[in-house]
């Protein structure tokens, strides 16, 4: 039998209830990271707090139960708390994505006064020289560590989201004991994305094949979350546009946060976002991304095993059921590892 959250999870997707939604407050970030999917030139400021305020009676009338706030560095934004109350006031469970390296000790009390889901925060190494080959940022490191162990001194929820990379791969070992040092969870994600304008500088920092094995082995650890579904076997292609939904900083409502701009299914600015997401944008969205083969995985072997996302094929190859690279490896890796019986996702 199902747990009820899977049950509750699969029938907003067939029902197209948006679940969960992220709102990018602000492209504007401190950091300037290697493998970051918003382009470098992208400077927006946000949509007004007036819209953000309007737009999250629309979230809650629509179904959202998750609201995300994320950016560039939500912090930036200086009517951050507003934004946080108004929408801990209408119910939404909120996480907040953060660098975490603005929180000083007047932020910590104020975000644990909230009453957060919690706040996630990136790292991408166990050690400062690691970290900041990413973040492109001195002393980043440090202040990220500072900033989580304010939050979790006066008991917020923070998950340290670790992003393995060829240059953090060999610490693996090493940034479970960093969670648990800051008495965090912990969650990993290894597979990099082009950027939105179709850049493909973060592929430059993708693990070697050889290390995927055990690197799927350790994203799996700290993977399950009552939110995903995953869509193996399934007949669709994704779950963006049906029970998960994104608002960049320029008001476009997208299927899901690495969706470029091309794909938008309408603006916040000239729509309300339940006549976006019930509109013919939208409806052709779930048309295009139903069904899973194209003709070059049609009768391919490894395909029950493939989990490819269709943003990545259209920002890599073109299309939205086109194969990639990585994800033919790890639908490989996943196949030998059934028929030997060993566990990776």
């Amino acid at each position: 039998m199902l747990p009820y959250s899977h049950v509750f999870v699969q029938q907003s997707v067939d029902q197209c209830i948006p679940i969960r939604v992220s709102v990018t407050l602000t492209e504007r970030c401190n950091e300037r990271c290697r493998h970051c999917y918003i382009p470098h030139t992208a400077s927006s400021p946000g949509l007004p707090t007036a819209r953000l305020l309007s737009l999250f009676d629309e979230l809650a009338e629509a179904g959202c139960v998750a609201l995300t706030m994320t950016g560039g560095e939500p912090l930036l934004r200086p009517d951050l708390l507003q934004l946080l109350q108004t929408a801990r006031a209408q119910r939404f469970a909120i996480g907040l994505f953060t660098n975490a390296t603005l929180i000083d000790e007047e932020w910590a009390e104020t975000l644990a006064g909230v009453g957060l889901q919690g706040v996630e925060v990136s790292v991408y190494g166990a050690t400062a020289e690691v970290h900041e080959a990413i973040t492109q940022r001195k002393g980043s490191f440090a202040q990220t560590m500072a900033g989580v162990r304010r939050l979790t001194e006066r008991g917020v929820n923070v998950v340290l989201k670790f992003l393995v990379t060829r240059l953090s791969v060999g610490q693996l070992e090493q940034l479970p004991a960093l969670a648990a040092s800051l008495h965090c969870d912990w969650q990993a994600e290894h597979d990099l994305k082009p950027r939105l304008d179709g850049n493909t500088d973060p592929q430059s920092l993708r693990i070697e094949e050889a290390d995927l094995p055990r690197t799927l082995q350790f994203v799996e650890v700290g993977s399950d979350h009552p939110s995903q579904l995953s869509l193996r076997g399934s007949n669709i292609l994704c779950s963006g546009g049906r029970n998960l939904g994104s608002v960049n900083a320029r008001g476009e409502v997208l299927p899901c946060i690495i969706w470029p701009d091309a794909w938008s299914l309408g603006n916040v600015l000239t729509h309300s976002f339940g006549e976006i997401w019930r509109g013919p944008r939208a409806q052709q969205f779930r048309k295009s991304t139903t069904g899973r083969h194209s003709s070059q995985c049609a009768e391919c072997e490894e395909e029950p095993w493939c989990e490819r996302c269709p943003a990545v094929s259209l920002l890599l190859e073109g299309d939205v059921r086109s194969p990639y690279p990585t994800a033919c490896e790890h639908a490989r890796i996943r196949r030998r590892a059934a028929a030997t019986a060993e566990k990776v996702p």
